[in-house]
């Protein structure tokens, strides 16, 4: 049974599903309104900032490398956000830097996370919860896997030329206009023979 389909069946009248007995671990709703618009300066990573909004746009780049994001946590727009970047030099442009690192960090543990720990999901049956299942997601592995070793887990595509050979490349550019239809025929020739055989 799908879990959408075990919630339609706990909603129906009379319907009283299982809650879970241990506290379900808080986890922000897509959409959710949270806010870092008023960083206390003295527990701030970049405290050093005087302006409030400039040190919320950065804390908001720390909790996720998405700028937009970034600028609607820290209760700014988008424009004024990007104002911030372009805008930027001295030491605040090299704490964008390490606020977007910051980010980009917790972007990638959760990706481990998620690829390696997995997440609980619940189970229903009968529109009762019956336990849970250990979710891990093999895409996100994957992708890490590739870019963290590259080398060994990258999609390879080797083209070659007759026998394995390296492709030979022919400098066309010196050539008129006149012979380089000529070697478009002739390839063109080449090209319709080899699909007749």
């Amino acid at each position: 049974m799908t879990i959408k389909r075990a919630k339609k069946e706990a909603a129906r009248p009379g319907a009283k599903p299982e809650m879970p007995s241990e506290p379900v671990p808080f986890r922000p709703v897509p959409g959710a309104r949270l806010s870092v618009a008023k960083p206390d300066a003295a527990t701030s990573a970049f405290a050093e900032i005087a302006d409030r909004k400039k040190r919320a746009y950065l804390e908001g780049l720390a909790m996720t490398p998405s700028f937009g994001e970034a600028a609607r946590l820290a209760g700014i727009s988008a424009r004024t956000g990007w104002n911030y970047r372009s805008e930027a030099s001295g030491r605040f442009s090299e704490l964008l830097e390490v606020a977007l690192q910051m980010g980009l960090r917790r972007a990638e543990d959760e990706g481990w996370r998620r690829g390696v720990e997995g997440w609980e999901e619940p189970v229903y049956q009968g529109g009762k919860l019956v336990g849970t299942k250990l979710v891990k997601s093999d895409t996100m592995l994957i992708f890490m896997l590739k870019a963290g070793k590259p080398e060994k887990y990258r999609e390879r595509h080797e083209i070659s030329g007759p026998g394995g050979k390296a492709i030979q490349i022919e400098d066309l550019s010196g050539l008129s206009d006149k012979e380089l239809a000529a070697k478009a025929a002739a390839l063109s020739i080449m090209l319709k023979k080899k699909a007749a055989k």
